[in-house]
Parts: structure tokens; C-alpha cells; sequence
């Protein structure tokens, strides 16, 4: 595993776009809908998805919630196919097994819309907030990773 491939995966849950990996050394890929990152209780780091296409789901004919090992994903590329949070299938963003080592989680609600206290859980609003959080981390990531010189370094 390398760091690419969480970089990729966590691009993926914050643009909510689809993508294709191979895992475990399967021959077939793998089409996933990735909305968490999170470190289990045994200290591994795991991948929650809803797979689409590939194994375990080879007709193509439903989506099927996959626990992936990070360290066994060994390719990740993304696609111009996004998606939604998949809150009707089941997906509990503040599920507890996702709270001792989350390392990204899907925004549920929809860009650019503003939350407001009145018809909102606070759980919905604590996940609205994670999620603009996220979208500032990366934005700080940016900027930091596109400057080539510190202020006094010249």
C-alpha cells in the first residue's frame, strides 16, 4: 500500500466519486462507492464501501456493502462518476465503529446548502460541520503542498 492510494480514496470520499481498485490480488476490479475510512478495533485500517461491480458482486445486479483492508488495496483510480451518501441503504456515518480512528467519512449533506438548526438532528448538523472541516483541511493542504518557498527563505 502506498500513500497514493489513501490519498486517492479520501479524494474520493470528499468529491464523492466512484472508484476502481484492485484488492488482495484478485484479478477482477472492483467498482466502489467509498464512504469511510476509519481504524478498527483490532488497529487495522478499513475501507467501507458500497461495491457496485467485481467480485462478490459479479452480476452487477445490486450494491453490497465491503469492509476492504487499506493494506490489501493495491491500485486506486478514480472516476468521473459520482455519487450520493447512501443514508437509505444503511450507511451511519456516526456509527460507532467509525469513531475511534476516522480518517474520512462522506459528507451526507449537499454541497454548497446551509444547514439550519430548525428540522436538523445535531447529530446531521455535527456531520455538516465534519464535513466543511474536511473541505477546509484540504483546501489548507493545497495551498501548503503548492508553495515552494517559506516567507524569509530567499
Amino acid at each position: 500500500m502506498t500513500p497514493d492510494i489513501l490519498k486517492r480514496l479520501r479524494l474520493s470520499i470528499k468529491d464523492r466519486r466512484c472508484a476502481v481498485l484492485r484488492y488482495d490480488s484478485q484479478q477482477h476490479i472492483r467498482v466502489v462507492e467509498p464512504h469511510v475510512i476509519y481504524t478498527d478495533a483490532e488497529g487495522s485500517v478499513v475501507v467501507g464501501c458500497f461495491q457496485t461491480r467485481g467480485p462478490g458482486n459479479p452480476a452487477g445486479d445490486g450494491v453490497t456493502w465491503q469492509r476492504l483492508l487499506l493494506s490489501k488495496i493495491e491500485s486506486v483510480f478514480l472516476l468521473d462518476i459520482g455519487f450520493n451518501a447512501r443514508i437509505e441503504e444503511g450507511f451511519k456515518p456516526d456509527h460507532p465503529a467509525f469513531q475511534k480512528g476516522l480518517i474520512a467519512v462522506v459528507a451526507t449533506a449537499v454541497p454548497g446548502t446551509r444547514a439550519t438548526r430548525g428540522g436538523h438532528s445535531p447529530n446531521v448538523l455535527w456531520h455538516q460541520a465534519r464535513g466543511w472541516l474536511w473541505e477546509m483541511g484540504s483546501a489548507i493542504d493545497r495551498v501548503l503542498s503548492d508553495r515552494k518557498t517559506e516567507p524569509g527563505d530567499r
